[in-house]
């Protein structure tokens, strides 16, 4: 199995000169591309090789499970892709809630997920952890003759996105200066097709992903969800990613992880024209040179500072260095 981006998250990148390597020797060892073992307690990240989860199962010591998605919901939660909720729903019959039973110490990213696990182990709090600093402000200086849209959601967000494509037609067609740029597999969204400054791009393999990330820069990033439980429970990650691009951004007004921006983030409702008129006013901000990213420095210091990171889970794994 591949090594997933939940392990570099909230795991390999903030703590990679733990894990042993032939040339070094360090207090965690890796027994699968999500698995680790530091002393008597077994780390999975999510998921890994029926083998390995099944011996997670039956581990003698300490468990510590990593999930970061509300993996239980996607059953009732029709906007996912079919093969995805398909997967999900595979997953946690098959793995996912004996593994929450079993473990020792739950890991999760989210309030609303604490919520939802909070009756299975003690739980801990982690934030995603990004190798790639958030990006200046300079693609705004003299940025009026082009602006720079985004929305960076997989195709595990398709339906959000489709709930506001016709608003962003709309104003791609009012603004002849902007750019809208999105991801996804195929042509599934009528409005965003065929118009020329509304770019589709495939998905990309994570490694891939993350180094393009670095070197993007947007104006205003669109992060709409719909009010399923598993949308609700995702992690602060796409604000992250929204930093690394140097983008403000536009978030749904119930979402509780962007409540960490406080008053610098950019709210809209569930209905479209809420986002309309959301971007309408980043727009104008741009035109006065008033748009700037979101996040202030303390803002985003846990999703960018190793040290946070690597504390928790000395915590968690118990960890002397």
């Amino acid at each position: 199995m591949q090594r997933l981006p939940t392990t570099d998250l909230y795991f390999r990148w903030a703590c990679r000169n733990w894990i042993t390597r032939p040339w070094r020797k360090g207090p965690v060892r890796q027994l699968g591309a999500n698995t680790f073992v530091q002393g008597n307690t077994l780390l999975l990240l999510r998921r890994d090789e029926d083998t390995l989860m099944e011996r997670a199962l039956t581990w003698p010591g300490r468990l510590a499970y990593l999930i970061d998605d509300d993996i239980a919901a996607a059953r009732d939660s029709p906007e996912l892709p079919s093969d995805y909720r398909r997967r999900l729903t595979e997953f946690d019959e098959c793995h996912h809630q004996r593994l929450l039973a079993r473990a020792d110490t739950l890991v999760v990213p989210s309030a609303r997920l604490a919520q939802r696990l909070a009756a299975f182990a003690p739980l801990v709090r982690i934030d995603p952890f990004w190798m790639h600093p958030p990006a200046d402000a300079r693609h705004f200086c003299g940025s009026r003759q082009r602006f720079r849209m985004v929305f960076l959601g997989s195709s595990s967000h398709q339906a959000a996105l489709q709930m506001i494509a016709a608003t962003v037609r709309r104003v791609a067609e009012r603004h002849t200066h902007l750019e809208f740029t999105y991801f996804g597999q195929t042509d599934a969204i009528p409005e965003l097709c065929g118009h020329p400054r509304i770019h589709r791009l495939r998905p990309m393999r994570w490694p891939r992903y993350a180094r393009w990330l670095a070197r993007q820069r947007f104006h205003l990033a669109l992060y709409p969800m719909s009010p399923s439980p598993f949308d609700q429970a995702r992690s602060a990650n796409k604000i992250a990613e929204h930093a690394i691009v140097g983008a403000a951004a536009i978030y749904p007004a119930d979402w509780a992880e962007a409540r960490r921006l406080a008053s610098t983030a950019r709210f809209a409702g569930n209905h479209a024209a809420h986002w309309e008129e959301q971007i309408e006013r980043a727009m104008e901000s741009n035109r006065q040179s008033q748009l700037c990213p979101d996040a202030t420095p303390d803002q985003l210091s846990p999703l960018f500072d190793a040290n946070m990171q690597k504390s928790l889970w000395r915590n968690v794994l118990g960890i002397i260095t």
